[in-house]
């Protein structure tokens, strides 16, 4: 049997990058837009002198060197209540609950969460299976999203899983569709909403080399730090089928962008 050299073996048995289940945080942009809107004048950018100031305000070294997309420095005790109140915005969804009710309730409080592309699936099903949603490329997996779970274990306990309290359970309530207990409640991380278009494109079967070299460039053009580039970063799919000579395109996106050009 041929030996492998040291460096082979070392990288053959090299472990996966580690999967950060808690990290599909809201764009700071958002929420940087977000308590600005709510305080006004308490809420100074990377842009402003001021931002620099309270930067080199902190004696050790690594703490200047985690930059914040921006910093509140509330006036008084009601301003601190309310930044608290934009940041931390869990939604607290039943298991029977259908994607639809959820959106109802959300949509008037200007809130989303990453759900189901239909609006008639169960969140229970949708949410312990993994589930895919339009914000899945900004945001990840819906269970990766889910911050706590309530449940009842098979010795008719009700306990809660998360982060901090019963950590593994949690991690294997993430996707796996297990049958560790009956899950009776979700909270989930919400973010601010946007606009959603879906729809069909219509055009000759002999352009579909243009369409897709099209849709190539449309979804290259990204720049996740910039939210005024014509590139929408949040297209999910785009699927292609024949009838006769017509070919039909259709995309999902979520955000403000311009449309597809087609040479």
């Amino acid at each position: 049997m041929r030996r492998l050299r040291t460096s082979q073996t070392l990288q053959a048995a090299k472990k996966p990058d580690h999967v950060d289940l808690t990290s599909s945080l809201p764009e700071p942009t958002m929420l940087s837009e977000s308590l600005a809107s709510a305080l006004l004048d308490s809420v100074i950018f990377m842009h402003d002198t001021a931002f620099k100031h309270s930067m080199n305000s902190y004696w050790a070294q690594q703490e200047r060197e985690v930059i914040p997309a921006c910093v509140v420095r509330p006036r008084n005790v009601q301003q601190l209540c309310t930044a608290v109140t934009v940041l931390k915005r869990d939604v607290a969804i039943g298991a029977g609950t259908k994607w639809m009710d959820v959106s109802k309730v959300l949509d008037k409080k200007g809130l989303a969460v990453i759900g189901g592309r239909n609006s008639a699936v169960g969140v229970g099903g949708l949410t312990l299976g993994g589930g895919l949603s339009f914000f899945s490329p900004r945001f990840g997996l819906v269970c990766s999203n889910i911050l706590s779970y309530e449940l009842v274990l098979a010795s008719g306990f009700v306990t809660t899983a998360s982060a901090s309290t019963n950590p593994d359970l949690w991690r294997a309530l993430k996707g796996g569709s297990n049958n560790f207990g009956i899950v009776t409640r979700f909270t989930a991380r919400s973010f601010p909403s946007t606009k959603i278009w879906s729809g069909f494109l219509y055009m000759p079967a002999s352009q579909a080399a243009k369409v897709l070299a099209a849709f190539h460039e449309f979804v290259n053009r990204a720049d996740s730090s910039d939210p005024s580039t014509t590139y929408d970063n949040h297209a999910v799919s785009m699927s292609r089928a024949w009838s006769g000579r017509l070919s039909c395109s259709r995309s999902y996106r979520t955000g403000y962008a311009r449309a597809m050009r087609i040479r």
